[in-house]
């Protein structure tokens, strides 16, 4: 018996020092990589052209060193976890002067998304290593570090590599319950945390989870458990904002609702009209809370794009899903480019000397025909275990993944105009990434 305790704890002590070691390779290799390429910015600071004031998830850095609870309370254009982070850093760099503090705000920015990135290859790596051997899930994961879309995204000031890592641990967390080893716990914090950080991830997606766990035939209490962990934290937040918002989500979203269903059209005059006939009034602190989206016209204009929107849909039907059809179609060729040419300024992604091949390999259609390839393989593996292609659990994980797909190819652009689907698809490709490796572990 002791033997066995001694094995069991000389397992879990290699298997704390083999993330120790993935973790620190790639904390080192990013580290190394983002000095080598500073003599290429402007400031010595920015890897792309953006820095993080301008970006539609932030408010501004004076603002949130200023008036930062204020500023927190009255955000509506985003959820405000990625601002209370930006907060917290600010007020770490109380003697930078005002004229200094982006560029401190944003250093540190990168900081933090090297140990996100580091952390997403360790999961990389913790999840292979059940699927397949030690050996593979290394080498594996080793690659996944020279990717360029990771490279790209720990490398950008907004926040989809955090986006992505937490979708990430979601899953696998799904792929436990499936298991018969998830934890209540784990996955409500995931979900919170993307609640708290995604527009795209608000109080409904709560409930496709709560639904994805009574498809997974999860036992009745752990579903309760996790409702009732994520009523408590969902419900203040929201009821918050409609009492100073009228709004139970982020006021970005009418805007591409409305231009999804209806096209190109731009009804100027109309949004204007509405937009100043909505009777509540925007609330007088509000001013504090400094963003380029996150003003009053774009609140104003948020209630008017739902009117239009829903009068759209009463008296165009037909029209508007020709329209999401076309948003569609048009989105999904720009789903399947390489996410790290999302924006072309980044001075990390282009001094790779691989990045070039990268783009061609990933490109579409190859990187669409390999997941394609990817699924034929786990189907074959999964009969030769005797198991069925489609069971209720991978209905439930099925669920959340052709949510969070459609919202990407939907949620911007509309069949004319620019889209972020290259980015949005971001948040899926470490479980693409996964899905593929396990597939393939198969072949050797």
């Amino acid at each position: 018996m002791n033997i066995f305790l001694t094995d069991i704890n000389k397992s879990i002590v290699l298997q704390r020092t083999s993330f120790l070691i993935v973790f620190l390779i790639s904390l080192f290799f990013l580290f190394r990589l983002e000095h080598t390429a500073l003599p290429f910015t402007k400031d010595g600071v920015h890897f792309q052209r953006w820095d993080s004031d301008i970006m539609m998830q932030c408010l501004q850095s004076k603002g949130l060193r200023n008036h930062p609870f204020k500023s927190l309370w009255y955000l509506h254009k985003e959820p405000p976890l990625y601002d209370a982070i930006r907060a917290l850093l600010i007020s770490c760099l109380q003697k930078v002067p005002d004229k200094f503090l982006l560029l401190r705000l944003d250093q540190l920015i990168y900081y933090m998304w090297v140990i996100v990135y580091s952390l997403m290859v360790v999961m990389i790596y913790h999840w292979l290593s059940q699927l397949t051997s030690f050996r593979f899930a290394f080498y594996i994961s080793m690659a996944w570090i020279l990717h360029p879309s990771p490279i790209y995204f720990a490398t950008f000031l907004d926040p989809s590599i955090l986006d992505s890592l937490v979708v990430l641990c979601l899953f696998y967390e799904l792929w436990l319950f499936y298991s018969k080893r998830g934890s209540i716990l784990r996955l409500s914090t995931s979900v919170l945390i993307l609640f708290y950080l995604r527009a795209t991830c608000q109080w409904y997606f709560f409930i496709l989870i709560a639904c994805c766990l009574v498809l997974m035939k999860i036992p009745r209490k752990q579903v309760m458990k996790f409702i009732i962990i994520c009523t408590l934290l969902i419900v203040p937040y929201v009821a918050k904002q409609y009492y100073l918002f009228k709004n139970i989500g982020s006021t970005y979203l009418g805007y591409h609702f409305y231009y999804l269903v209806a096209g190109d059209s731009q009804p100027v005059n109309e949004i204007k009209i509405l937009a100043d006939s909505i009777p509540w009034t925007y609330p007088k602190d509000a001013s504090l809370s400094i963003g380029v989206y996150n003003t009053e016209k774009e609140w104003r204009e948020n209630f008017a794009y739902y009117k239009l929107f829903n009068q759209y849909l009463v008296h165009h039907p037909f029209e508007a899903v020709k329209n999401i059809a076309t948003t569609f179609v048009y989105n999904w060729h720009d789903y399947w480019r390489p996410s790290s040419v999302y924006e072309g300024s980044n001075v990390v992604v282009r001094i790779l000397p691989w990045n070039y091949r990268f783009i061609q390999f990933f490109s579409y259609p190859s990187n669409f025909l390999i997941l394609v390839f990817s699924f034929f393989l786990w189907r074959k593996m999964r009969k030769d275990a005797g198991l069925p292609s489609i069971d209720n659990g991978i209905l439930g994980i099925g669920l959340i993944l052709f949510y969070i797909f459609m919202s990407s190819t939907l949620i911007n652009g509309n069949g004319k105009g620019a889209t972020e689907a290259v980015r949005y698809k971001f948040f899926l490709e470490p479980i693409y990434y996964v899905f593929i490796a396990g597939s393939f572990y198969s072949l050797i």
